[in-house]
């Protein structure tokens, strides 16, 4: 059996891990520290995006075109819509 001063130190030791145990969690629980692993985890996977994304159109350049192509146009369809038509109006009427 251990004695009262050795149950003692060692109550004192688990109590001095306890803190040092508790001081961790909850620095890693502070706002600040949950804000900036979002922040870092973000821009790793941004990072990975951006990188896959070039490997992509390295590897099939006319298909990513084509993509861009079609986005574009799916974008612009309104005003190209306008414009077509304002150029079709102009040949009948001149």
């Amino acid at each position: 059996m251990d004695s009262p001063e050795q149950a003692r130190a060692q109550a004192e030791q688990m109590r001095r891990q306890m803190e040092g145990t508790l001081s961790s969690v909850k620095a890693r629980l502070s706002p600040r520290a949950l804000t900036q692993e979002v922040v870092d985890k973000t821009k790793e996977r941004a990072t990975d995006m951006a990188h896959a994304a070039t490997e992509a159109v390295k590897a099939r350049p006319a298909m990513a075109v084509s993509v861009l192509a079609a986005t574009a146009l799916l974008l612009f369809r309104k005003p190209l819509t306008s414009v077509i038509k304002k150029i079709a109006q102009e040949k009948r009427h001149g």
